[in-house]
Parts: C-alpha cells; sequence; structure tokens
C-alpha cells in the first residue's frame, strides 16, 4: 500500500513555526494526514494513537530526549527522526547513540528529507502487513520491497541484497542443504540489512572510514533487524529473523550482537555471513572501490575458521568456480 493510500501521519515535537511550515508541506507532498504538532513530550506520550512518524528538534527538546525514546509505543515500528542544527554537531550525535532513525539538519527539510522520510514510511508499512500475517502468495513480493527499501541510502546503485540472497542459497544447495531450506534461505536473505532501516544515513553514506560511536551505532542493525520482524508467523520470517541478527557473528566467537561461536551460530546465519561479506568487497561503496573477486576470495579464504565457518568457505569457492559466476557477480 503506498503511502497516498494509507495517509500516514507524521507528529513534530517543539518544532518553531517556520519550520513546522516546511514540514506541513512536506507532508502534503507525501500524502499524508495534516501534520500533528505538540509541544511537549508529555503531549506526544498522551496522544491516544500513536503516530507514524515522529520528528522533533533535538535542540528545544533538549533533556527530554531520552523520554522521547521511551515513551515509544513499539520503537522499532516508528521511525524517530532528530532535527538539528548540524549533522557534524554532538547533538547530532547523541541522537544517533540514543536510537532516532534518522537524523537531518534543518537545511535539509526538503527534497532529501522527503525521500528518506517515503522509505520509512513504505517500509513501516510493509513490516506490519508483514507482522500481521498476510497471503503467503504476496510475500516474496512484500519481502523484496522491504529489502529494497532498506537498502536504498546505503546501496546506491541497487541489488546488494539480490545478490547476497543469491549467493547464499547457492552456498546452502554446495553444503547439501534441502531444497526446501535453499529456497527459504534465498528469500530470507534479502532481510539481513532491514535493520539499517534504523541507522542515520549520515553514518551510512559517510564516505570515510567510520569512527567508534558511528560503527557501534551500525552494529544495532542486527538486534533492530530482528525487532523489527516480530515474532515470525511463516518459516520464512523465523529465518529471515535469525539472518537478520546472526549474520555477523564469527567463527571464532568475536563477532557481534551476541558473540556466538562455531556451531552455536544457525547455520542460515554462517551462510549469509560469507555470501554478505563477498558481496560488500566485490562492491563499490561510499567508503571504498569494488575488489577485484580473485582478491575477495583470497580474503575470504584467510578467514575460514576464525571469521567464517570453513565449510561455507569451502562452498563459495566451489560456487565462484561456476560458469557464469564472474558476471553474476561482477554485475552491478
Amino acid at each position: 500500500m503506498s503511502v497516498e493510500e494509507r495517509g500516514a501521519t507524521l507528529a513534530v515535537v517543539r518544532v518553531e513555526p517556520p519550520l513546522c511550515r516546511r514540514l506541513e508541506r512536506l507532508s502534503t507532498h507525501l500524502g499524508c494526514a495534516p501534520l500533528d504538532a505538540f509541544d511537549s513530550v508529555d503531549e506526544l506520550a498522551a496522544r491516544p494513537e500513536w503516530p507514524e512518524v515522529i520528528l522533533f528538534d533535538a535542540e528545544r527538546v533538549g533533556a527530554d530526549t531520552a523520554r522521547l525514546f521511551d515513551c515509544r509505543v513499539d520503537s522499532h515500528l516508528t521511525p524517530i527522526v532528530a532535527l538539528v542544527p548540524s549533522v557534524e554537531s554532538s547533538l547530532a550525535q547523541a541522537c544517533a547513540e540514543a536510537g532516532a532513525h534518522e537524523v537531518f539538519s534543518y537545511d535539509q527539510v526538503g527534497v532529501a528529507l522527503a525521500h528518506r522520510l517515503r522509505s520509512l514510511l513504505e517500509a513501516r508499512a510493509l513490516l506490519v502487513s508483514i507482522r500481521n500475517g498476510i497471503d503467503p502468495g504476496t510475500l516474496p513480493r512484500r519481502v523484496r520491497a522491504l529489502a529494497a527499501a532498506a537498502e536504498v541510502v546505503e546501496d546506491r546503485t541497487g541489488g546488494h541484497t539480490a545478490r547476497v540472497a543469491c549467493l547464499s542459497a547457492n552456498i546452502a544447495v554446495r553444503l547439501g542443504e534441502s531444497r526446501h531450506l535453499v529456497e527459504r534461505v534465498r528469500l530470507a536473505a534479502l532481510l539481513h540489512d532491514v535493520g539499517k532501516l534504523a541507522v542515520p544515513s549520515m553514518i551510512l553514506k559517510k564516505p570515510a572510514r567510520l569512527s567508534h560511536w558511528e560503527f557501534a551505532v551500525v552494529q544495532r542493525h542486527t538486534t533492530e533487524g530482528a525487532a523489527m520482524l516480530g515474532e515470525p508467523v511463516t518459516e520464512e520470517l523465523m529465518i529471515a529473523r535469525t539472518i537478520a541478527e546472526t549474520h555477523h557473528e564469527r567463527w571464532d566467537g568475536a563477532g557481534y550482537p551476541n558473540g556466538l561461536a562455531g556451531d552455536a551460530i544457525p547455520l542460515e546465519g554462517r551462510i549469509v555471513a560469507v555470501a554478505d561479506v563477498f558481496d560488500a568487497l566485490t562492491s563499490d561503496r561510499a567508503y571504498k572501490p569494488a575488489w577485484h573477486i580473485g582478491d575477495a576470495l583470497a580474503e575470504i579464504e584467510r578467514g575460514a575458521g576464525t571469521q567464517f565457518d570453513a565449510q561455507a568457505v569451502e562452498a563459495l569457492i566451489s560456487v565462484s568456480k561456476e560458469p557464469g559466476f564472474r558476471w553474476a557477480a561482477a554485475a552491478r
């Protein structure tokens, strides 16, 4: 369902009239319901129905910012956008660390914010429909749409999630898994990075090495992704939740978020870990150019038995020797 069909509700907290008017125009452009403006966090918390997106002026909300995050009905389905004087400020950092899904400066309240809000609103609608149970026949389409919304900020060319899903399925085949599991991994792996919907774009698009605090914010995409998917209503979503939470665990136990090691890491998480890193290495990113496929394979082989499940690495190497693999992996 589109944003226009839903008439989404946007709430703003302690936003001054000039900026509020700009947000009102933006809301109208998105086809949302009239903007709800609140003068305090308490006033927002007392609202009978929770809005679908909350935007707040971090400078004016001040010390009440923590309370704003604490009073959310469902923090994993309600994006909160912090508005700050500058995204380079300590205030922007504090908002990102506190759990803001997005941080925008006042002068970005326009086209850039509109695009981001549209993605967040569409993703929220898809998450709600998936969590509430839907016609199984529409699940693949909705999962693909949700995956696209999650990767739009970081992967400007698109295709990362689709490539990871395809490669994960091929690795599962080489590991001798049943066709039933292979096809479920193919669909579920599309949502491995769904939690990045909760990571501000100023971090995802940073064209340099992340700082310690920025990396800590990125790391939360694993637990956020699992929480967003809620209690699985299908086997595919159960696997998707597992993958979202465990695809950054390491075989040696040095990964995140739970420091799982060896066979304690679910098989689907171990498979996607290999496919995800391979595609990340061979793709252009804001902070690096794409690696040559041979170099990427060599790097992953070096991580066998430490970062990765050695059998999953062996399966990837086997897949890489198939005709057409170079084209499939290099197609951007």
